[in-house]
């Protein structure tokens, strides 16, 4: 609007080009696409009447900072579905007018966008290429591009050599801008769906996980950074990768930010504020390009993360059922059901990762694997209660039972699950064994070998947990 008031045409070209660059969101907000597709109109002086005059105002404000677009009326609220069909058809005819746009944009840039042609294919084309290249894609990949829109990105992933078309899913929650992917790309699958609110179990025609996933252009517009981060976690098969980027670069957006600050909710984040999102998820950050004028971050998933909250427990070893040691090799140390049923009541089922220290046996903290649950693949023979089981890795001349064991778990591996055989169950925990001694040797998690509660002689209740940053700086003062 302040390039058309000041007559700035290049300036309003060069927003318009931006603007089209920037994927739908996928946390339902219809608004903001409205605006900015009506941004689009105004820009290119449309000469059809704004529908957007039809809209009814209404005195309560419109937020969209919720992550669900809602509507405060009061005590009330209209849900997004709602909110949405209220407006279906307007909206309608903004997308319908938009997507024609949209679509003639790759192939004929300069008329679509306005822009320089050789801008277009001399600078951004070679950025989204290298954006791809990031993700270094494999032929088995299954690959997700979120917030798709009418497939800016999405032509150079089907481009890329490696890539399986047949593997390749659009997700976008804009019905409009998925209309236009299946015309232009015919061959790629198509998911109308919040991104937020996918789940292994929720995808479908799909038998395993996703390998890669890209956020082009559209991070900046989820209310919170780490919840998009959350759902690729649950999503990733090992090994797999999220591509976070923008071919335009930080400075951008935070220049967009200031003007369009209902549609750019956050700056893109920079490598420290990357690391503290993914800090408590099965992610780490494993390469981060942020230039003047491209922004490229890679995180690959790991089989390991740190707890929130770090849980420590101390207690006399009880003997066991021998199904460690005897029936899979694996001999394990366990505390008492009773000393802990009530404290492990909220406690999720599953393999952990810590520290232990055996009184009067071992001289410092050794690296433990501790599953705590229910052992369901002993079919007939499950615990009644969950029951906390200790592998340590350290051998160990003699038997330890009666003595005091002080066990601080500090990493989650896996769910705790039934394998349909134990030989499976075995191979499992030889990888919860070797993800283990990987994870603790790193300094995330060999910090808190040191924490005074490991030590004999400290004087801490028999189940405390502590927040994590808190554990780092008492393990730091000892």
């Amino acid at each position: 609007v302040k390039a058309m008031n000041h007559r700035n045409v290049w300036l309003s070209r060069v927003f318009r080009a931006a603007v089209t660059l920037l994927p739908v969101s996928l946390q339902g907000t219809c608004a903001f696409h409205a605006s900015s597709i009506a941004c689009i109109q105004s820009l290119k002086n449309y000469k059809h009447s704004n529908p957007l005059r039809d809209i009814p105002t209404h005195p309560n404000k419109l937020s969209l900072r919720t992550g669900r677009l809602r509507m405060n009326l009061g005590n009330e609220a209209i849900s997004r579905e709602e909110n949405i069909s209220a407006n279906r058809e307007v909206l309608e005819t903004i997308y319908k007018e938009a997507a024609k746009d949209f679509a003639s944009r790759d192939s004929n840039v300069e008329v679509s966008l306005e822009v320089p042609m050789n801008w277009w294919t001399s600078v951004v084309v070679p950025r989204l290429k290298e954006i791809v290249k990031t993700a270094e894609i494999k032929k088995e990949d299954v690959i997700f591009e979120v917030g798709s829109g009418p497939g800016t990105l999405l032509k150079y992933i089907c481009e890329e050599e490696s890539t399986n078309v047949d593997n390749v899913y659009a997700v976008d929650l804009c019905e409009e801008m998925v209309d236009i992917v299946e015309e232009r790309f015919p061959d790629v699958n198509t998911l109308l769906a919040d991104f937020l609110e996918l789940s292994k179990g929720s995808l479908p025609n799909m038998q395993k996980g996703v390998d890669v996933i890209f956020f082009n252009s559209v991070i900046s517009t989820f209310t919170d950074l780490q919840d998009p981060l959350k759902v690729s976690a649950s999503l990733l098969n090992p090994g797999g990768r999220v591509v976070v980027s923008h071919p335009l670069g930080s400075p951008f957006v935070s220049e967009m930010k200031k003007s369009m600050e209902e549609l750019y909710l956050n700056d893109l984040p920079a490598v420290d504020q990357l690391q503290l999102l993914v800090k408590h998820l099965p992610l780490k950050v494993d390469k981060f390009v942020s230039e003047d004028e491209l922004y490229i971050a890679r995180l690959v998933q790991r089989p390991y993360h740190a707890l929130e909250k770090v849980m420590c427990m101390r207690g006399d070893v009880a003997s066991g059922w021998g199904r460690g040691g005897k029936k899979l090799g694996i001999p394990t140390a366990n505390l008492p059901e009773s000393m802990f049923a009530d404290a492990l009541r909220e406690v999720q089922t599953g393999v952990y990762l810590g520290w232990a220290q055996i009184g009067g046996v071992s001289k410092k903290s050794v690296k433990a694997v501790v599953n705590v649950g229910y052992s369901p693949t002993f079919v007939g023979a499950e615990n009644r209660e969950k029951v906390v089981e200790a592998h340590l890795l350290e051998k160990f001349e003699n038997d330890f039972y009666g003595k005091e064991m002080r066990l601080m778990l500090t990493g989650f591996l896996r769910p705790e699950t039934k394998f349909d055989s134990f030989p499976e169950l075995l191979e499992a925990i030889h990888k919860d064994i070797e993800n283990s001694r990987e994870a603790l040797d790193t300094e995330e998690f060999s910090v808190l070998s040191a924490h005074p509660f490991l030590q004999e002689t400290s004087d801490y209740e028999a189940w405390q947990q502590i927040a994590y940053d808190d554990a780092v700086k008492a393990a730091g003062r000892c």
